[in-house]
């Protein structure tokens, strides 16, 4: 916090005051949460949100990738960088 006083001839008196907070928003709580799950917990998640929001709902993988090794994949790029 940062405070100023300046006083003038007249007795007269000016004071400011500055803070500065960090607010995170509960959806950016939520995500930081979600970020954190293993994959499994992470898909269980994901299903579950699916099945109890009618507004969601799972868009199919495109053409050419294996929805079921998705995650090999990705960990195995990871892997490949990682030893480089």
């Amino acid at each position: 916090m940062l405070n100023y006083r300046k006083e003038n001839v007249l007795g007269q008196e000016l004071e400011l005051h500055v803070t500065q907070k960090l607010v995170m928003h509960p959806m950016q709580q939520q995500v930081l949460k979600m970020l954190q799950l293993p994959t499994l917990e992470f898909n269980e998640v994901i299903q579950q949100e699916i099945a109890e929001n009618p507004m969601l709902e799972e868009k199919e993988p495109e053409e050419g990738v294996d929805k079921e090794n998705i995650d090999m994949g990705m960990q195995k790029s990871w892997v490949d960088e990682s030893a480089a």
